[in-house]
Order: C-alpha cells, then structure tokens, then sequence
C-alpha cells in the first residue's frame, strides 16, 4: 500500500494525464481532413521517434533531478539533446525568412559584405547559383527535403533579391557563414550547407547562453525559461540573425547585472573590451536595440579606476556603437526602397512628427489588435511559417511562469528606485522602435494599424525587464526539477506540433 501511494502521489498523476494529454495531442495532429487515422510509413516513424524522445526526455530529466546540476550546466544539457530533433524537424525554409537568411550568409562567404542594389523594381542581393532555388520551397516536406538531398551549388547564376535581409550588417551572420563556408570548402550539397549553418548558429547562441546564465546574479532560472522557450529554439535552429541578437543582448545585460550586483569587482581590460564587443555588436544586429547599450551606465564607479574613466569609457561606446550605425544605415539605406513598395519612410517619419496624437492612437490601437498575438507568439504558440498552433494549454501555462519568474520577488531589489525606473524606461524606449521602425519600414503611409510585428522581437527585452524585479539576496543555484519538467514537456508538445506538419 505504502508503495502504491508513493507513485501515485499528485505530481505523479499530473505527469501521467499529462502524457496522455501528449500522446491524445499526437493523435489529433496525424487525422486527415475527415478526422480519420491513415496509417502511413511517415507517421509510423514518427511515432517512434516521439516515443524514443520520452523515454530519453525521462532518463534525462530523472539525472537532472538525481544529480542537481548548476543552472547553467542543466541549459547546455537540454539544449544539446534538443539540437538533433528541432535540427530536422523544420524542412529548408520552412522558418521564417531561412532563403534570405541562406542567401545572405552564402553572399557573405562569398566575400560580399553588403549586397548589390539594382533599383527598386529589381531589388537588391547577389548573383548567385541557380540551384539553390530548386532547394528552397515554401510548401517542403520532409519528403520534399530528401528529393534534393544531391543538389550542390553550380556555376550558372541568377540575380536573387532578398533586400530585407541586405539590411542585416554582417556581424549577424557570422556563425551561419562559417558554417556555409565550411559546407562549400568540402563541397557538400546545398542542403548540408544550410544545417551547418544552422548548427554554428546554433552552438554560438548556446555557449553566449551559457555564459549569461553563469554571468547572471540572480534569476538564473528565467534566463533556462527563455532559452529554451520553442520559439528561440526555433530561431537559434535556424539561420536567423536572431540568434545573435538573443544571445548578445542576454550576455550584456547578464554581465552588467553581474558587476553592479559586485560592486567591489573592479573590471579588467578584457572584461572592459568584451562589454564593449558586446554592446557594438547588438547595437548592429539591430539598431533598435541600440537603447540597451545605455545599461552600461548602471556599471558602478568601483569598476573603473575613477567616475571620470566610467563616463568617459561608457560615452566612447555609445558613440562608436552609434556612429557604426548610422554608417550601415547609409550603406543600406537604398536596400529600403527595394522592398518597401506601399511604405515611403520619409512621409511616415514626417507624419509621426506632425500628428503625434494620431501615431499614440494607432499604438494603441495596435496593442489592442495585436497584443494577445504578441503575447503568444513571443512564448512559440505558433511555430514553422508562423502558421504552426502549438497547444493551447501549454501556451497559457507558459506565459503564467513566464510573468512569474520575471516579477517573483520576495526581498528587496538590489537597484535603487531610479536604477530599476531607468531600466524600465530602456524597455519602453525599445519597444516603442520595434512599433516605430516597423511603422516606418512595412506599413503604408497613415495606416490606423502597425502590421507585421512579431512576438519573438520582444524576446531580447525579458532578462532587461526582469532585472527591475530582481532581489537583494542570491538565489539557490539549484534549479526546481519541475521547472525542467515542464520545459521537457512544452519542447516535446511543440516538436509534435511541428513535425507532424510536415509528414
């Protein structure tokens, strides 16, 4: 009897209808139009597969709990046994952008660090081999994938336009071109040029992940949630810039909350220069994520040798992370008109200046349109194209740990007052760029609705907001196995989601 009431305990049963709950969901996602089972060799490998992946996902989860791994340690882990099934659970471009982003990166590895402009109606890109065209389909499958297994680069060449992503400075790209410039070196298919470059990029965002983990004072546990959330997943998988992006935004804020949770640490030249790297190469990825670099303000006077030195090193970085900007910007400034057929950056601009009542009343508008789709999207409720629904239930839950970790705090914060308004205001500036600069760049002049934002923009600014709730007393480093657990779950729920699209 004694035996009997310690497995089945509450959390034991929560476990096993979840499971259910898991394999039920499976079973809805392999249903015809007509609600009806056809058993198919696709969906009988699958099975297997997530049946081999819960069984892994338990041992490992069972080590993680037996052993009590630092935080950081336990992210390298799962992110790891992650890597293989959302490697090859997302077809060639089936995430958003991957034929620009292949295209981009391949141009880079070419040794064309900015693409060529040929007018508004042409666009603007790079010649580049015709056969990458035959690779690259909007409805792939699986099957799809291993029909042009044996397709490599040839010497015939066309003109591709893929200006939106000519807009991306080349630091964003730099793990996805060695992985492509490796593929091409060893002459491997297209195909195997594109996982490569997934996997560098993945890799990189992992060990910048690691770091911030360690990095972070308090709130480790926020930075896994985030890390693992299936939307970065799917980012950092891809050839995304958004990897970079993540990865070096949650580094820098990681590392600035480190030293002023430290004051005595006085920083060393090389921790100085890497601030520095840090805060240049976000400024880059994107330049609305420019306002973050001013956190370096927050870095307390003991980590320089004099108040003077902090000013004087903090001011120098901004400018020369603004300075570099404003020179891409120029050098990019005619990809815009490439793209942008029903936008006029200019009038929007000027429209925004002369009526700031109206523009506040289509942000407010827009938020109340949006903001639930932002919500959702930002936790990986809609996966692949963005088209992908991923499970209700696990969505919702998500987003209620999500706030929890971000605003739990049972002592006192550790920033003053103004500190924590002052990283308040860093988001809200952030944010109102994101709407701004896709105001100005995608949506027709006037228009009552911000169209074309996405949730997974606002991924960079969660560690941020967090840090204005984080307490004055150093959290546990070990990790809450039910935390881990759900992350498992929520990784293999949305897995289903997404391979079962394309069987």
């Amino acid at each position: 009897m004694e035996t009997v009431k310690k497995y089945f305990n509450l959390k034991n049963i929560i476990i096993l209808l979840f499971v259910v709950y898991m394999w039920l969901f499976f079973y809805t996602r392999i249903l015809n139009d007509n609600n009806e089972l056809i058993v198919t060799i696709p969906v009988i490998v699958i099975f297997f597969i997530f049946l081999f992946i819960q069984i892994l996902f338990f041992f490992l989860y069972k080590y993680i709990k037996k052993k009590k791994l630092e935080i950081s340690k336990i992210y390298v882990i799962l992110a790891f046994c992650f890597l293989p099934f959302y490697l090859f659970a997302f077809p060639q471009a089936q995430i958003p952008d991957e034929f620009g982003d292949y295209n981009r990166s391949l141009e880079i590895s070419m040794g064309y660090l900015t693409s060529e402009y040929k007018g508004e109606k042409i666009g603007a890109g790079r010649k580049l081999p015709t056969n990458i065209e035959k690779v690259f389909s909007n409805n792939a499958k699986y099957e799809d994938t291993l029909n042009v297994m044996d397709i490599t680069l040839n010497k015939k060449t066309k003109f591709y336009n893929f200006a939106n992503k000519s807009l991306y400075s080349f630091p964003c790209y730099i793990p996805q071109t060695l992985g492509i410039t490796l593929g091409r070196i060893v002459n491997i298919p297209i195909i195997g040029q594109i996982y490569l470059g997934r996997v560098f990029n993945y890799l990189l965002f992992v060990l910048l992940g690691y770091f911030s983990i360690r990095y972070l004072p308090l709130k480790k546990e926020l930075a896994l949630f985030i890390f693992l959330l299936p939307i970065t997943l799917q980012e950092t998988i891809s050839l995304s810039p958004d990897a970079m992006t993540i990865g070096v935004s949650s580094l820098l804020v990681s590392m600035i909350l480190s030293f002023r949770y430290n004051k005595d640490k006085m920083l060393s030249k090389k921790e100085l220069f890497f601030l520095a790297l840090l805060a240049i190469i976000l400024s880059l990825c994107k330049i609305v994520y420019l306002p973050i670099c001013f956190l370096l303000f927050l870095l307390p006077n003991s980590c320089f040798k004099s108040k003077k030195h902090k000013y004087i090193y903090t001011i120098f970085i901004i400018l020369i992370a603004t300075i570099l900007n404003l020179i891409w910007l120029d050098i990019s400034s005619l990809y815009l008109n490439a793209f942008h057929h029903r936008s006029n950056s200019s009038l929007q601009l000027e429209y925004i200046i002369s009526n700031p009542l109206k523009y506040l009343a289509t942000f407010i508008n827009t938020l109340d349109v949006y903001l639930i789709n932002y919500l959702v999207t930002m936790v990986g409720g809609q996966l692949g194209p963005l088209n992908i629904n991923t499970s209700a239930p696990i969505v919702i839950l998500t987003l209620i740990i999500l706030f929890y970790l971000i605003v739990s705090n049972n002592k006192k914060c550790f920033l003053s007052i103004k500190e924590r308004v002052f990283m308040i205001i860093i988001v809200l500036i952030v944010v109102a760029l994101v709407f701004t600069s896709i105001y100005m760049q995608w949506n027709s002049v006037e228009n009552k609705i911000i169209e074309g934002i996405q949730g997974r923009y606002f991924i960079p600014l969660l560690l941020l907001l967090a840090g204005a709730f984080m307490s004055n007393e150093k959290n546990d480093l070990k990790l809450n196995s039910n935390l881990v657990l759900f992350m498992i779950c929520a990784n293999v729920m949305a897995l289903i989601a997404v391979s079962t699209s394309f069987i």
